[in-house]
């Protein structure tokens, strides 16, 4: 009989925050990647919520999940300054 390995429920999430930072995939592979990895966090207790990628973590050319920089403020934006043109499925596990 072969020995059971398992995967950390870390490295899953790591593998799909790297898929979803990255180009490759449409809106809705990444949604499904989302969903997957939102069932999969909270039924093992290791949801720890999401952010947005910025404009800075995306592929150039593809649309950010927020329109800010890393280590820019977002308090001071307006939500349509934060959200216009951008991609909902462009998040990031925390």
């Amino acid at each position: 009989m072969r020995n059971r390995k398992t995967i950390p429920v870390e490295a899953i999430k790591d593998a799909i925050n790297n898929r979803l930072a990255f180009g490759g995939l449409n809106k809705l592979q990444r949604l499904t990647l989302i969903m997957f990895a939102d069932d999969l966090l909270m039924s093992h207790g290791a949801y720890h919520g999401y952010q947005h990628l910025r404009k800075d973590q995306v592929p150039e050319g593809e649309k950010p999940g927020i329109n800010a920089v890393v280590g820019q403020r977002t308090m001071d934006m307006s939500i349509e300054d934060k959200f216009n043109d951008t991609d909902d499925t462009r998040i990031y596990f925390c």
